[in-house]
């Protein structure tokens, strides 16, 4: 429903509320792993394949972040996301992404 009371034929009204704000993390995604997630701020790492849908993993490939990639942790966010360098680019990425993104440190 908008402002004027109107709804949207796609619309399908108001939905309860489950009671859970979390992030749910797609079920591939182990515990404890290496993960963005996991490695400090400032270090160097390499990526592997993500754990993410067809459609996210290819925006972020389109964006330069694939399996293989040494990319550099210059910030952690307010949504503890992690913004990432790869050469020139800066890209911040959300918690679940990061969650998500198995990741091995530069040796």
């Amino acid at each position: 429903m908008n402002l004027f009371g109107l709804t949207r034929r796609s619309d399908p009204g108001p939905q309860p509320h489950t009671g859970t704000d979390s992030v749910s993390l797609p079920s591939t995604v182990a515990p404890g792993g290496p993960t963005l997630a996991r490695h400090p701020v400032g270090s160097t790492v390499v990526l592997a394949a993500p754990h993410l849908g067809p459609a996210a993993t290819r925006r972020l490939a389109e964006l330069g972040l694939r399996a293989g990639t040494e990319v550099v942790i210059l910030h952690r966010t307010a949504g503890r996301g992690r913004v990432v360098a790869t050469g020139t680019t800066r890209i911040a990425l959300d918690r679940a992404t990061v969650a998500a993104w198995p990741a091995e440190a530069q040796r």
